[in-house]
């Protein structure tokens, strides 16, 4: 079996660039390794009947969407599907801000995609990252969202460049003999998700265009050629690197699927710092966002004056009788 990291390729290039392979000997290993433990090691009470519909209903908080969107909201919850709240080697912490906060980096994530998405993905959807990327991950390109067929080659691929700082979608075109369709997403609304704090990235994934939201802005929209149908064959990848194939280290939220690409300009932003609730949102959501921006903003006053202050006494404190004291007659030595 070739591995995902055997086959990465660009939009404009359909075969593994021969640098990347000799690069990507010992990732392949370990994706084959992470396969297998994947498909022996699968939560049986994640696994799908055959009755399940393509898209499942999904119950999501009040302070998500707007009261007229709450209801038939369909997708699949990445988290709940790769068993991460069960996972050992993930760290939980409390988040009283918005959903358990999720500590990846310590195993890679890799399952079955007849187990995440039994019946594949619908034309339409939007993918949802909430997310903080640690320094070191910065360095790094990274896949953020894969989907592989049972060879091993992408079908479906969300990747982030650090060191160029772009966001690049990679999709096997309508004609499975032909190039590689995708587009590519740089700027500031990029730049902006790579500064080690916490931000929600949507991604709108229509027939003809892609749509890119960072903490609920538009930031780019770009065409997309027709894509083909997605093989459920494969294996669906979250937060692995490039170059070798390890987990990356990132904290996050959430990871959604939703199947209706308008929801990626619908979703709040509640759950990151310095964001605003929508005026429905219960008053109990914009109470945490309050009690957590209030001592930031006394703390910022504080440090002001504070600054202030030592300026003033270092460049404008008077003696008696009106003569400049030296600088280092004020706490200097």
């Amino acid at each position: 079996m070739i591995s995902p990291q055997d086959a990465v390729y660009n939009v404009t290039d359909s075969r593994p660039r021969q640098a990347e392979r000799e690069q990507l000997t010992c990732a392949r290993r370990r994706v084959k390794e992470g396969m297998k433990r994947s498909s022996s090691l699968w939560s049986w009470d994640l696994v799908t009947s055959s009755k399940e519909v393509r898209c499942p209903f999904q119950q999501v908080d009040d302070w998500k969407f707007p009261q007229t969107a709450r209801h038939n909201i369909t997708g699949y919850n990445l988290v709940r599907r790769f068993s991460l709240l069960k996972t050992p080697a993930i760290k939980k912490i409390r988040n009283p801000r918005g959903p358990g906060i999720l500590r990846l980096g310590k195993t890679a994530l890799i399952h079955p995609t007849d187990q995440v998405f039994p019946h594949g993905l619908p034309d339409e959807f939007t993918l949802v990252f909430t997310l903080l990327l640690k320094k070191k991950t910065l360095r790094d390109n990274i896949y953020l969202f894969q989907i592989s067929d049972e060879q091993g080659y992408p079908q479906f691929s969300l990747d982030l460049n650090g060191p160029d700082a772009t966001l690049s979608l990679r999709a096997r075109g309508a004609d499975p003999l032909g190039e590689p369709v995708g587009c590519v997403f740089r700027g500031e609304g990029v730049e902006s998700i790579l500064d080690s704090g916490w931000h929600k990235l949507s991604l709108s994934v229509q027939q003809r265009a892609a749509s890119l939201h960072v903490d609920c802005s538009s930031i780019q929209t770009k065409p997309l050629e027709p894509r083909g149908e997605l093989s459920t064959k494969g294996h669906t990848l979250l937060g692995i690197r490039a170059t070798d194939a390890a987990a990356v280290e990132m904290d996050i939220q959430q990871v959604m699927v939703y199947c209706d690409a308008s929801l990626a300009i619908q979703e709040s932003c509640c759950e990151i710092p310095g964001a605003r609730c929508p005026p429905d949102a219960p008053k109990s959501r914009r109470a945490a966002e309050n009690d957590l921006e209030q001592p930031v903003l006394a703390f910022n006053q504080v440090i002001h004056t504070q600054i202030y202050q030592q300026a003033d006494q270092r460049h404008q404190v008077l003696t008696g009788s009106g003569t400049l004291l030296p600088k280092h007659s004020i706490g200097s030595p």
